[in-house]
């Protein structure tokens, strides 16, 4: 997850994109839902509640709408709004994977 947010900041430090930063990013993306995933099933016997499910759900987003990025340079208005939602739903992430991880520290 810090590697492919690292490439996001680098796009904004650096705008001109080529197309081995992107395969990067995706790849980072792809390994994020695999990590997250595999943990999914690790905690199947402690249960699972609606913030691991939001999590896939977000993570299942991200993923969706980066595709659109990637493969549909054309697809006018839906392009757009994927290129709106998708940083949305990165920082919506890593804010639920934050409060995931100070719930299972016991900081709160």
């Amino acid at each position: 997850m810090a590697a492919s947010c690292a490439l996001f900041v680098l796009n904004r430090v650096q705008p001109a994109q080529d197309d081995d930063r992107v395969k990067a990013h995706c790849v980072f993306g792809l390994g994020v839902l695999v990590v997250m995933m595999y943990h999914l099933v690790l905690g199947l016997d402690s249960g699972i509640g609606w913030a691991d499910v939001s999590q896939v759900g977000l993570v299942f987003i991200i993923i969706a709408t980066g595709t659109v990025l990637r493969y549909l340079p054309d697809a006018g208005a839906v392009r757009y709004t994927s290129s709106s939602v998708h940083p949305a739903m990165v920082i919506a992430l890593l804010v639920s994977l934050l409060f995931h991880v100070l719930d299972k520290v016991d900081f709160i």
